[in-house]
């Protein structure tokens, strides 16, 4: 029986409905700086925490970390004036719903700065209230891969078994954040990696929809 669900936020309960929104605004805040970017990179490290994309990033290309600052500050300004590119993922307001009526705990987890969630969160109408946690990753310790913020679920919603928890994503960042826990993965293939690799990461489960998360619970 699964007491609590973590779910990842870009890609998986909200989705760029226009193509490529985050490493669009990655792109340009790069080339801004006039710092080289081979867009395939962003993509491997989609679903983890920006600031430590940008440093892997400028350490490829031998420039000064000192850059990241002004590179995430314009990611910040484009992706904040871009909330109207995103919307809510097919199903999600419906598997949220089905989850509280079975007394199944919710959370939300993300890569992005508390600012820039609420932004997008309320663009597409996606309450606080839906949710029993939200794990911001700057807040909560260290993002993705590491497992930080579904321990922090864990110990914030009283739940001790892991085998009972189960990570909701759709990146290879997300699978092993829940693998880092010990806990039940599923991927959700609505993201932007495709899907070999998603599949080459093993996890417990694979979603067209979230819908299908009800053959997993029941």
């Amino acid at each position: 029986m699964i007491k609590a669900v973590l779910f990842d936020l870009i890609g998986t309960t909200v989705i760029e409905y226009i193509p490529e929104v985050i490493n669009n605004c990655f792109q340009n805040a790069f080339y801004e700086c006039q710092v080289p970017l081979d867009i395939s990179a962003l993509k491997a490290h989609r679903g983890k925490d920006k600031k430590v994309i940008i440093q892997n990033v400028l350490l490829l290309n031998h420039l000064p970390l000192s850059m990241g600052d002004e590179i995430y500050r314009l990611f910040k300004t484009k992706l904040t004036s871009d909330a109207d590119k995103f919307s809510l993922n097919r199903g999600t307001i419906e598997i949220m719903m089905y989850l509280r009526e079975r007394g199944i705990k919710t959370g939300i987890g993300t890569g992005l700065e508390r600012d820039i969630f609420d932004i997008i969160c309320n663009h597409v109408k996606l309450d606080n209230s839906f949710f029993d946690y939200v794990g911001i990753s700057n807040e909560v310790g260290r993002g993705r891969p590491f497992p930080d913020m579904i321990f922090d679920m864990m110990l914030k919603l009283d739940i001790t078994d892991k085998a009972k928890v189960l990570k909701v994503g759709d990146t290879v960042a997300d699978i092993e954040e829940g693998q880092n826990a010990n806990v039940l993965t599923a991927v959700i293939l609505s993201g932007t990696q495709p899907e070999e690799w998603l599949l080459k990461a093993k996890p417990d489960f694979v979603l067209r929809s979230l819908s299908e998360l009800k053959n997993i619970l029941q």
